[in-house]
């Protein structure tokens, strides 16, 4: 596993971040405590370091921070990877095959 965290954000409506959720979960330290949060289709971005805070995953509106790399478009890869975790891709079941 890639342990290096580095802050970033990137582009993300509401049903994208519901598609990366499960695997933010899988991150040790990982922080949702701002979801009360408006929702991410109202802000537009995410971020992996909401308040300054490592692994507090959180909404914010779409910015360029000098202490934070924008990723632009939705990419569940690299946000992974910039939380320190690893990505995985998921392999359709068995019945998805049917």
């Amino acid at each position: 596993m890639n342990k290096q965290f580095k802050a970033v954000s990137m582009d993300c409506t509401q049903e994208q971040f519901e598609s990366l959720r499960p695997h933010l979960e899988k991150i040790e330290g990982v922080d949702f405590t701002k979801d009360d949060d408006p929702s991410y289709d109202v802000w537009g971005s995410i971020t992996n370091n909401y308040d300054h805070i490592p692994l507090a995953i959180g909404a914010i509106i779409r910015d360029h921070s000098d202490y934070r790399t924008y990723i632009g478009a939705f990419n569940p890869k690299a946000f992974i990877e910039a939380c320190g975790g690893e990505w995985v891709e998921e392999k359709p079941s068995m019945k998805d095959a049917s």
